[in-house]
């Protein structure tokens, strides 16, 4: 008897816990709706992006499928943009008149939702608008008026709830192997089940002969447990009436796993009984006691307030327990919906695993939430990044900067050694992962290091930034394609010269015809001459072909010949402006003062001492070759203008200057112009900024020149004036390859 009231018990507290959390979230949805309700009242109820805002609002706070209200007159006001069919009233809605009906914040009985085709309950509350009335009241001498306020009905807001929401959200208690939770009405038509099939479908004094008269013992009593059969096996069911509904939260489990479950329960019912045998014993042996003498009656009185004080302490304390618990499930609630409706994909990593993620997750992968537990960021990652670096490598390389250095229980003496390191456990990068179909995706990954139940974890954000990285791209080609009615008048200048040549060997063909000067060497002249033409045709549109067309991937290349393919591309329109150009190679790039400043302290022009060297060897670099090419060409092209501007006829210069200087390659582009406007310079490298006008500038070249420089290849870039015009200085880390061929050059 002790066993069974022990099983029972168990269960029953089971069913009662689940319906608390179920009864707390559906009262969280409910005080979400009756805020929407309030806020909407306050201004004209109508289809308008303020009411629309707030209906999105309720949606993500409440994770409603749908937030709606259907107006006295039909109107229907959706904030996920439903647009209703023809003929469409939603005073016929069954949530409609569940709220004209209860004239208060109510449920409704599952029923198939117009939208989503999904099985929903709808939360639902009358909006009211105030209106005031006039009436009249006369006697003899005097007519008196009074103004009247009431309130009337303008409409209905209703949100609804997916049950497989509800599923998912509340009804996930797990009762060992067999048991599960299902909820079911007064009626006793099921409503939440796991078995999907059985929702409005059955009615659970249908499932077994056994539990024909389940209804009748569900009336009398809030709560209980009832055993039944199931095709031929034992189980036992626990219910629990939920508040304000008339639904019943129901467990089953088969008989014989409950008693294994309340095994424990029992032993501890035992012990309690025994303790209760010793407890009377002990107070046999004080009542002896008390006879003894005046003395033990003293003992006894001073013992029964001790214990009369610490029952009422304890009391308390229950209480408390009790209240803390109630507000540690409803704070777990909340953060839970907030974690779910987040715009950004949130993951929880321990030990390289994922152990948890949001609903942005799985939309952004793809993936189910169950094929991304358990699996680590490289498996959701391509087996290269972007820069060509195996994800491996530069992901170990990554998360040494963020661990503590320990996977195991952190201790305070730990926390006190690493307390500097704690504060800097953060990480910010731009990583690429892959999605269930197998398409890559560039992201921005925030790695931060936290402390969940005393383990070290670390909580993983992602923000897909395609569409940006995609509008750069498109930014960066645009910004080539501006410039090419301009190269396009310089491919038709150098093709000038070539054609006036081939027309004048096409045209001396028909006089040397007629005078008999066409012979086999005259013939090997002309083809010889035409074809060397041809040629130089034929490599000028190779060269401004391999400009217009983008860089696929990065890749080490030359850095100087990278500035002969620049001065190449410039060449004719240097030329057409009478401009010197000139490349000098240093081995080491020094910045000292101009001696004719020397003794200014203010002065902040520099030039540089250039130390040139016979044959210049290979400077390789790791980027995008042919956008660091369109780099130099919009710079040596803004050059070129400060140069025209200027207007002197003597001085036009150009010059680069290429160092290299450990583990870096440095190139100053100087020119003769008439330099850069001091308050202007900190504003150049912003988009959109020009010197030249809308007529002639676009703005964004040295935007995009600093994007290239510092994003793309790791470097820096910056202007300054010097004594003769402005000179632009580019930096840029050498490849790995160059860096440990130079390594090993100083090697002793």
């Amino acid at each position: 008897m002790i066993t069974e009231k022990t099983v029972a018990s168990h269960q029953e507290s089971i069913a009662a816990e689940a319906a608390k959390t179920v009864t707390l979230w559906l009262k969280q949805q409910m005080k979400i709706i009756d805020a929407t309700a309030v806020t909407v009242q306050q201004s004209p109820i109508q289809e308008d992006p303020y009411t629309l805002r707030i209906l999105r609002m309720a949606m993500e706070a409440g994770n409603f499928s749908d937030v709606y209200i259907g107006l006295v007159d039909g109107t229907m006001i959706d904030g996920a943009s439903w647009i209703p069919p023809k003929g469409y009233d939603p005073r016929t809605r069954p949530w409609y008149h569940k709220a004209m009906t209860d004239q208060t914040t109510s449920f409704t009985t599952p029923y198939q939702d117009m939208t989503t085709g999904k099985m929903v309950i709808a939360i639902v509350r009358p909006l009211w608008v105030r209106q005031n009335n006039e009436s009249a009241e006369s006697d003899s001498s005097s007519e008196l008026s009074t103004v009247k306020q009431t309130e009337t009905i303008k409409g209905i807001i209703s949100g609804d709830i997916i049950l497989n929401t509800l599923e998912e959200n509340v009804m996930n208690v797990k009762i060992g192997k067999s048991g599960y939770t299902f909820i079911i009405d007064g009626q006793g038509t099921v409503l939440i089940h796991p078995d999907h099939n059985k929702q409005m479908r059955e009615k659970i004094q249908d499932a077994d002969s056994t539990l024909k008269g389940i209804m009748d013992i569900f009336s009398r009593t809030s709560s209980g447990s009832y055993t039944y059969k199931y095709f031929g096996e034992e189980k036992i069911l626990s219910y629990q009436r939920l508040p304000d509904s008339g639904w019943y939260l129901c467990t089953t489990i088969q008989k014989e796993e409950a008693y294994t479950l309340a095994k424990n329960t029992a032993m501890l019912f035992a012990m309690e009984v025994v303790f209760k045998i010793l407890g009377l014993i002990a107070l046999l042996t004080i009542l002896l006691a008390m006879c003894s003498g005046a003395m033990v009656l003293i003992s006894k009185q001073r013992l029964a307030t001790i214990v009369k004080k610490h029952k009422e302490v304890l009391s308390v304390k229950e209480m408390n327990l009790k209240g803390e618990i109630s507000r540690r499930k409803e704070v777990e609630t909340r953060y839970w919906t907030m974690f779910n409706v987040a715009t950004n994909a949130i993951l929880i990593i321990k030990n390289n695993l994922y152990i948890e993620c949001n609903q942005k997750s799985m939309e952004l992968f793809e993936l189910d939430h169950k094929d991304i537990i358990g699996k680590t960021m490289l498996e959701l990652s391509p087996a290269n990044q972007q820069d060509g670096e195996d994800s491996k490598v530069k992901l170990e390389k990554l998360t040494d900067k963020l661990t503590i250095g320990t996977n195991k229980e952190i201790t305070e003496d730990i926390l006190i050694e690493n307390r500097e390191r704690k504060d800097n456990m953060s990480l910010f990068f731009e990583w690429t992962f892959m999605r269930s179909n197998g398409t890559e995706f560039p992201a921005e990954v925030s790695l931060k290091s936290v402390l969940l139940d005393r383990e070290e974890v670390t909580l993983c954000s992602i923000w897909d930034i395609s569409r940006r990285t995609n509008a750069e791209q498109r930014l960066r080609q645009s910004q080539k394609m501006a410039a090419m009615g301009e190269m396009l008048s310089v491919i038709a200048h150098q093709w000038r010269q070539p054609l006036n040549v081939l027309s004048s060997y096409i045209a001396s063909l028909t006089p040397a015809f007629y005078n008999g000067m066409i012979t086999k060497s005259f013939i090997e002249k002309v083809v010889v001459e035409s074809d060397s033409q041809i040629q130089f045709m034929s490599r000028t549109i190779n060269d401004f072909r391999d400009y217009f067309k983008p860089s696929k991937s990065k890749h080490p290349f030359n850095i100087y010949e990278c500035v002969k393919s620049a001065i190449k591309l410039m060449e004719p329109q240097l030329k057409k402006s009478r401009i010197n150009f000139s490349i000098l190679i240093s081995e080491h790039l020094q910045i000292k003062q101009d001696s004719d400043q020397a003794n200014n302290k203010d002065s902040q022009v520099r030039c540089y001492e250039i130390h040139k060297s016979d044959e210049p060897e290979a400077v390789m670099v790791f980027g995008y070759k042919n956008e660091f090419v369109h780099v130099l060409v919009n710079i040596i092209s803004n050059a070129r203008d400060a140069i025209e501007e200027k207007g002197k006829q003597n001085d036009r210069e150009i010059e680069i200057t290429i160092a290299r200087d450990n583990n870096l390659v440095s190139l100053a582009i100087d020119d003769t112009g008439c330099g850069i406007p001091e308050h202007l310079i900190p504003k150049i490298f912003t988009p959109y900024f020009t010197t030249k006008g809308t007529s002639t500038g676009t703005g964004i070249g040295l935007y995009m020149a600093k994007m290239i420089v510092e994003k793309e290849m790791q470097g820096t870039i910056l202007a300054e004036n010097h004594l003769n015009g402005a000179r632009f200085i580019i930096e840029l880390p050498l490849s790995d390859t160059e860096k440990k061929s130079s390594d090993t050059q100083h090697e002793p």
